[in-house]
């Protein structure tokens, strides 16, 4: 005797890349205003240590570095125009 189980597909493949190609647009726009930020506070970084704008709130340590942040921001902004561009349906890579 043979027992078949049928089980229900429910994702095909050209749904679910819609979907993740919808969640890549989602973080890319989330990660714009964030690398703004981090720009903001790697420039207010900068401006405290050449004592034109006041204390900064990070003492010590790797995010104390006004480099660090700005290195941050454009690597957020980088990564955020790759899922931007696979989310629109575009080549990531030439």
């Amino acid at each position: 005797m043979r027992v078949r189980i049928r089980l229900h597909r429910s994702w095909t493949p050209s749904r679910r890349v819609a979907e993740d190609r919808a969640l890549a647009l989602l973080a890319a726009w989330m990660m714009t205003p964030l690398a703004a930020l981090a720009g903001a506070v790697g420039l207010w970084c900068l401006a405290a240590r050449l004592n034109w704008a006041g204390h900064f709130v990070v003492a010590s340590g790797i995010f104390s570095h006004w480099l660090t942040w700005l290195m941050l921001a454009a690597g957020l902004q980088v990564f955020a125009s790759l899922l931007s561009r696979y989310g629109k349906g575009g080549e990531v890579m030439p």
